[in-house]
């Protein structure tokens, strides 16, 4: 095996050892997870127990020959009791899918480096919480 290779494998097998490779964890009975933990930086966390998901949509946009071809094609939105959850990237459907099979335990940004490195795992590029005013309740 060439350096490179030996240097790629050994990086890669570090970030799955960290945890940075694998963007949700699921649970292995369906309806297990209480909470979904959301990881919205190294050191910021915030979770939700699984009964407040009210609503969700995922918006995929249609690619411009002028787009960047790496940029998130990907939207999908979270509707809780006392926030949204914006989350962009790619494969998102597979967060919806441990959604509906009540699976879904925990959900972090990838680096962009690793986004296409696992087809089975979603890519996702950000989490944008937004607390509900109010004023959103009623309108």
């Amino acid at each position: 095996m060439s350096d490179l290779k030996k240097l790629v494998e050994e990086r890669k097998q570090a970030a799955a050892a960290a945890g940075e490779l694998d963007a949700i964890t699921k649970t292995t009975r369906p309806g297990e997870a209480a909470f979904i933990e959301f990881h919205l930086g190294p050191d910021n966390c915030v979770g939700y127990a699984a009964s407040q998901l009210m609503h969700y949509q995922l918006v995929t946009r249609k690619p411009d020959l002028a787009d960047d071809p790496t940029k998130p094609m990907q939207t999908l939105t979270l509707g809780l009791q006392t926030a949204d959850l914006v989350i962009t990237g790619n494969r998102l459907n597979l967060i919806t899918a441990a959604l509906t099979e009540g699976t879904l335990a925990a959900v972090r940004a990838v680096p962009s480096r690793y986004a296409e490195l696992n087809a089975r795992q979603p890519y996702i590029a950000k989490i944008e919480p937004k607390a509900l005013k109010p004023d959103d309740a009623q309108g």
